[in-house]
Formats: C-alpha cells, sequence, structure tokens
C-alpha cells in the first residue's frame, strides 16, 4: 500500500508534487486529441500523473486554489477550461505518464 496526500485548495505547489487533468481539452477538432500543446509542445490531455517541475514549474509556490481559478477563469474559451488535482508522495511507475 502507498500512501498519498491530495492536495486541497490551500496547499502549497512543491515542484515534486505531482499533477493530472481531471477533465480532456478539445481544440477544434471532434476526431482528434492532442496530446501536446499546439504552440509551446507542452503536455496536455494525458491521463497519467505529472511532476509538477516539468508540467507547470511557474506555480511552484503557489496554492492549488490558485492554478485550479486560473485554469477556471472566465477569460478561457469555454472548451479549455480544464480542473487538475495534486497529490504528494510516491506513486507507481506505471501510474506516471510516459513523457518520451
Amino acid at each position: 500500500m502507498l500512501d498519498i496526500q491530495l492536495l486541497e485548495e490551500s496547499d502549497t505547489i512543491r515542484a515534486t508534487d505531482w499533477i493530472r487533468q481531471l477533465s480532456l481539452i478539445y481544440t477544434g477538432q471532434s476526431d482528434y486529441l492532442a496530446t501536446s500543446n499546439t504552440y509551446g509542445g507542452s503536455p496536455m490531455n494525458r491521463l497519467g500523473w505529472i511532476r509538477v517541475d516539468h508540467y507547470c514549474p511557474f506555480w511552484v509556490g503557489k496554492t492549488v486554489g490558485e492554478y485550479n481559478h486560473a485554469m477556471e477563469g472566465k477569460d478561457r474559451h469555454a472548451v479549455e477550461k480544464c480542473q487538475f488535482e495534486f497529490i504528494r508522495g510516491m506513486i507507481p511507475k506505471s501510474h506516471m505518464e510516459s513523457l518520451k
């Protein structure tokens, strides 16, 4: 059994935490699901866990609530709104997103 901590809105994000999308983002085509951002190349629509220092290093030191608020912001297009969850602890390799 592995013990992990599910971070809450007021918890501060660390570089060694893990992040995972809770919903998918479709970008214009209903028959294609992008797994990398068109402009920056960062991972998106991945269902495995990704280390924070790889996925969103700017947010280290901010809270989970600040991150999710920015991702759900009113200025974002409806299809881009997405929620994320963060965890802290060791996870099995099989649950990590392959970023090769």
